[in-house]
């Protein structure tokens, strides 16, 4: 997640605020993200509302999916829209 971070174009002004959670199963978590970012080059502000589903194994991280269509992520893990 720090390679990530900081090899982008927005370098280390990228901030994730996990904003609600979700259970799939005994492994997996659903997060709603929002990510803000500054591009490096145009100094351009941008926001995006995504979602990271996390997989644990042994009290670890072991994958992470970023869905950037927060349906489509309940969707594939199984988990009702919302609003239903």
């Amino acid at each position: 997640m720090r390679r990530f971070r900081d090899e982008g174009p927005w370098g280390r002004s990228i901030r994730f605020e996990p904003q609600r959670y979700f259970d799939v199963d005994e492994d997996r978590v659903l997060v709603f993200v929002r990510a803000r970012a500054t591009g490096l080059g145009s100094g351009a502000a941008t926001e995006s509302r995504i979602a990271h589903e996390l997989t644990f194994r042994d009290g670890l991280i072991v994958r992470i999916k970023v869905y950037l269509d927060r349906a489509e992520a309940l969707a594939a893990s199984g988990l009702p829209a919302e609003g239903d």
